[in-house]
């Protein structure tokens, strides 16, 4: 089942190493964010705020809405990771669904079957990345779609309430599409 390019969003069969279309080599970026190529994944919760940005009453509400969610859905995770590095969101998201192993879910579930929302509150910006096994549930213009429902959030820095009502809006479109099938 083909993917699409974090760089240019172009269809990448799976196993390709990199884009025909823009020549974005996903070697290229495991480099950039792992330059010293360690084989052990680092550990990390579904729920990372290295940019200290959230307080612990919502860190406690936003976890549960996370464990929530994976309740709803076994097979697959949620997970949140904020940031202050100024660097492309959905280059960064990508990489971290990929290339971090989550400490504390409540399932064995792969990252072909995990969403990950990386923030950046020190550049403003956000990203949905999510694995192959859910590309045939959510499109790039569904996961925008459910961005844009958080903008005003994200513009008051008001994180907590955008970061909980982007999982509810991910969690509703799954829902829809399982009822569609």
């Amino acid at each position: 089942m083909p993917s699409s390019c974090p760089s240019c969003h172009a269809q990448v069969p799976t196993n390709a190493l990199s884009c025909d279309t823009c020549n974005y080599g996903y070697d290229l970026l495991n480099n950039f964010y792992n330059p010293q190529n360690t084989k052990q994944a680092k550990a990390v919760s579904i729920l990372n705020d290295t940019s200290y940005t959230l307080k612990k009453t919502e860190v406690k509400a936003i976890t549960r809405d996370l464990k929530s969610f994976q309740a709803t859905f076994p097979d697959l995770f949620f997970a949140v990771h904020l940031e202050s590095k100024k660097e492309k969101p959905t280059t960064k998201g990508l990489w971290l669904l990929n290339n971090v192993k989550f400490t504390d879910l409540q399932n064995k579930v792969t990252s072909q079957y995990g969403i990950l929302l990386y923030i950046d509150p020190e550049a403003n910006t956000a990203a949905l990345s999510y694995g192959l096994g859910l590309s045939p549930y959510i499109t790039l213009e569904e996961s925008n779609n459910i961005l844009r429902t958080s903008i005003s959030l994200f513009s008051r820095a008001n994180y907590p309430r955008a970061i909980r009502l982007i999982i509810r809006h991910t969690s509703d479109l799954l829902i829809s599409k399982c009822h569609e099938r």
